[in-house]
């Protein structure tokens, strides 16, 4: 995918999505895998409300594929969200996976329906890619981003896991959630974030502790009562103040439990719109 140029409220093609297959190592194995313009994850495109995208996309893989543009409003047109070949539009050949499996992950969908069962537990979820060194050979397979002191910075977190509810935390630092699905919230601080799958999380994060090396964290949350095998092992990466030398042990963050329904309870129960008494929001409160 490569963003050739930015146009504000204008009509121009913006990207093109090139998909290949690429040899990737992940957890002491070496697989190939599905990306885009070689890049996993793939790269960005940036835009704003009100602009016009057209994205072309080829297929270079081998397999049949469908582009998944999840929670993306695209008035007037059937191809958006929902399920593959039927609102999704159809690329032949090509499949995208977004946690890591050691096993090929076509083989894995084969044997899932085969069975009747969801597909296998992955091996690690991960952060940009990458699962962060508490796993096995991934010590240069960890995300570090850099921050300078005393500045405010916008995360802009998405769950790209397949099934799996997820929270995020960073050691020492608070997160003061502002959006929600690109729909704005009322703001609110909290020290861990739950995200569903395919949800997306605008997250203001103030770089005002001590320089360090602070990890990012990210495990599931799944209902006690609920009898589904997850893959409950934490991924990580790296929040590095400028300056601070790579030499410097990172500090994990007090994530909730796995189990911790209470907690999610809470987080969901604040997400609320920007409704005010002066700007309503007329919501019909009956619905027959």
């Amino acid at each position: 995918m490569s963003l050739q140029e930015i146009s504000h409220g204008e009509f121009k093609e913006l990207a093109r999505k090139n998909i290949q297959v690429k040899n990737v190592s992940r957890l002491c194995h070496a697989k190939p895998i599905v990306t885009v313009k070689w890049m996993f994850p793939g790269p960005t495109i940036y835009s704003r409300e009100g602009d016009r995208v057209l994205i072309n996309v080829t297929n270079h893989a081998q397999y049949n594929m469908s582009i998944h543009w999840h929670g993306l409003k695209q008035f007037r047109n059937g191809w958006a969200d929902g399920p593959a070949y039927i609102h999704n539009a159809l690329s032949r050949k090509g499949r995208v996976t977004r946690e890591w499996r050691n096993n090929d992950v076509e083989e894995i969908e084969k044997q899932g329906n085969k069975l009747g069962l969801a597909p296998n537990t992955s091996d690690a979820h991960t952060i940009n890619g990458k699962p962060g060194p508490l796993f096995p050979c991934s010590e240069k397979h960890t995300f570090v981003m850099e921050v300078e002191q005393g500045k405010t910075y916008l995360l802009r977190i998405i769950n790209a896991a397949l099934n799996d509810e997820l929270f995020f935390a960073i050691a020492g630092h608070n997160m003061t959630v502002v959006e929600i699905d690109a729909v704005y919230t009322k703001p609110f601080t909290t020290q861990a974030i739950l995200i569903a799958p395919g949800q997306t999380t605008n997250v203001l994060v103030q770089a005002t502790q001590a320089p360090g090396r602070y990890f990012m964290a990210v495990r599931p949350f799944m209902v006690m009562d609920v009898q589904l095998t997850i893959d409950s092992k934490t991924a990580t990466a790296i929040l590095q103040y400028k300056g601070v030398p790579n030499t410097v042990l990172p500090i994990l963050p007090q994530l909730p439990l796995p189990s911790d329904t209470a907690y999610a309870l809470s987080y969901n129960a604040k997400l609320r719109s920007l409704n005010s008494p002066l700007y309503p929001a007329n919501v019909p409160l009956k619905v027959l």
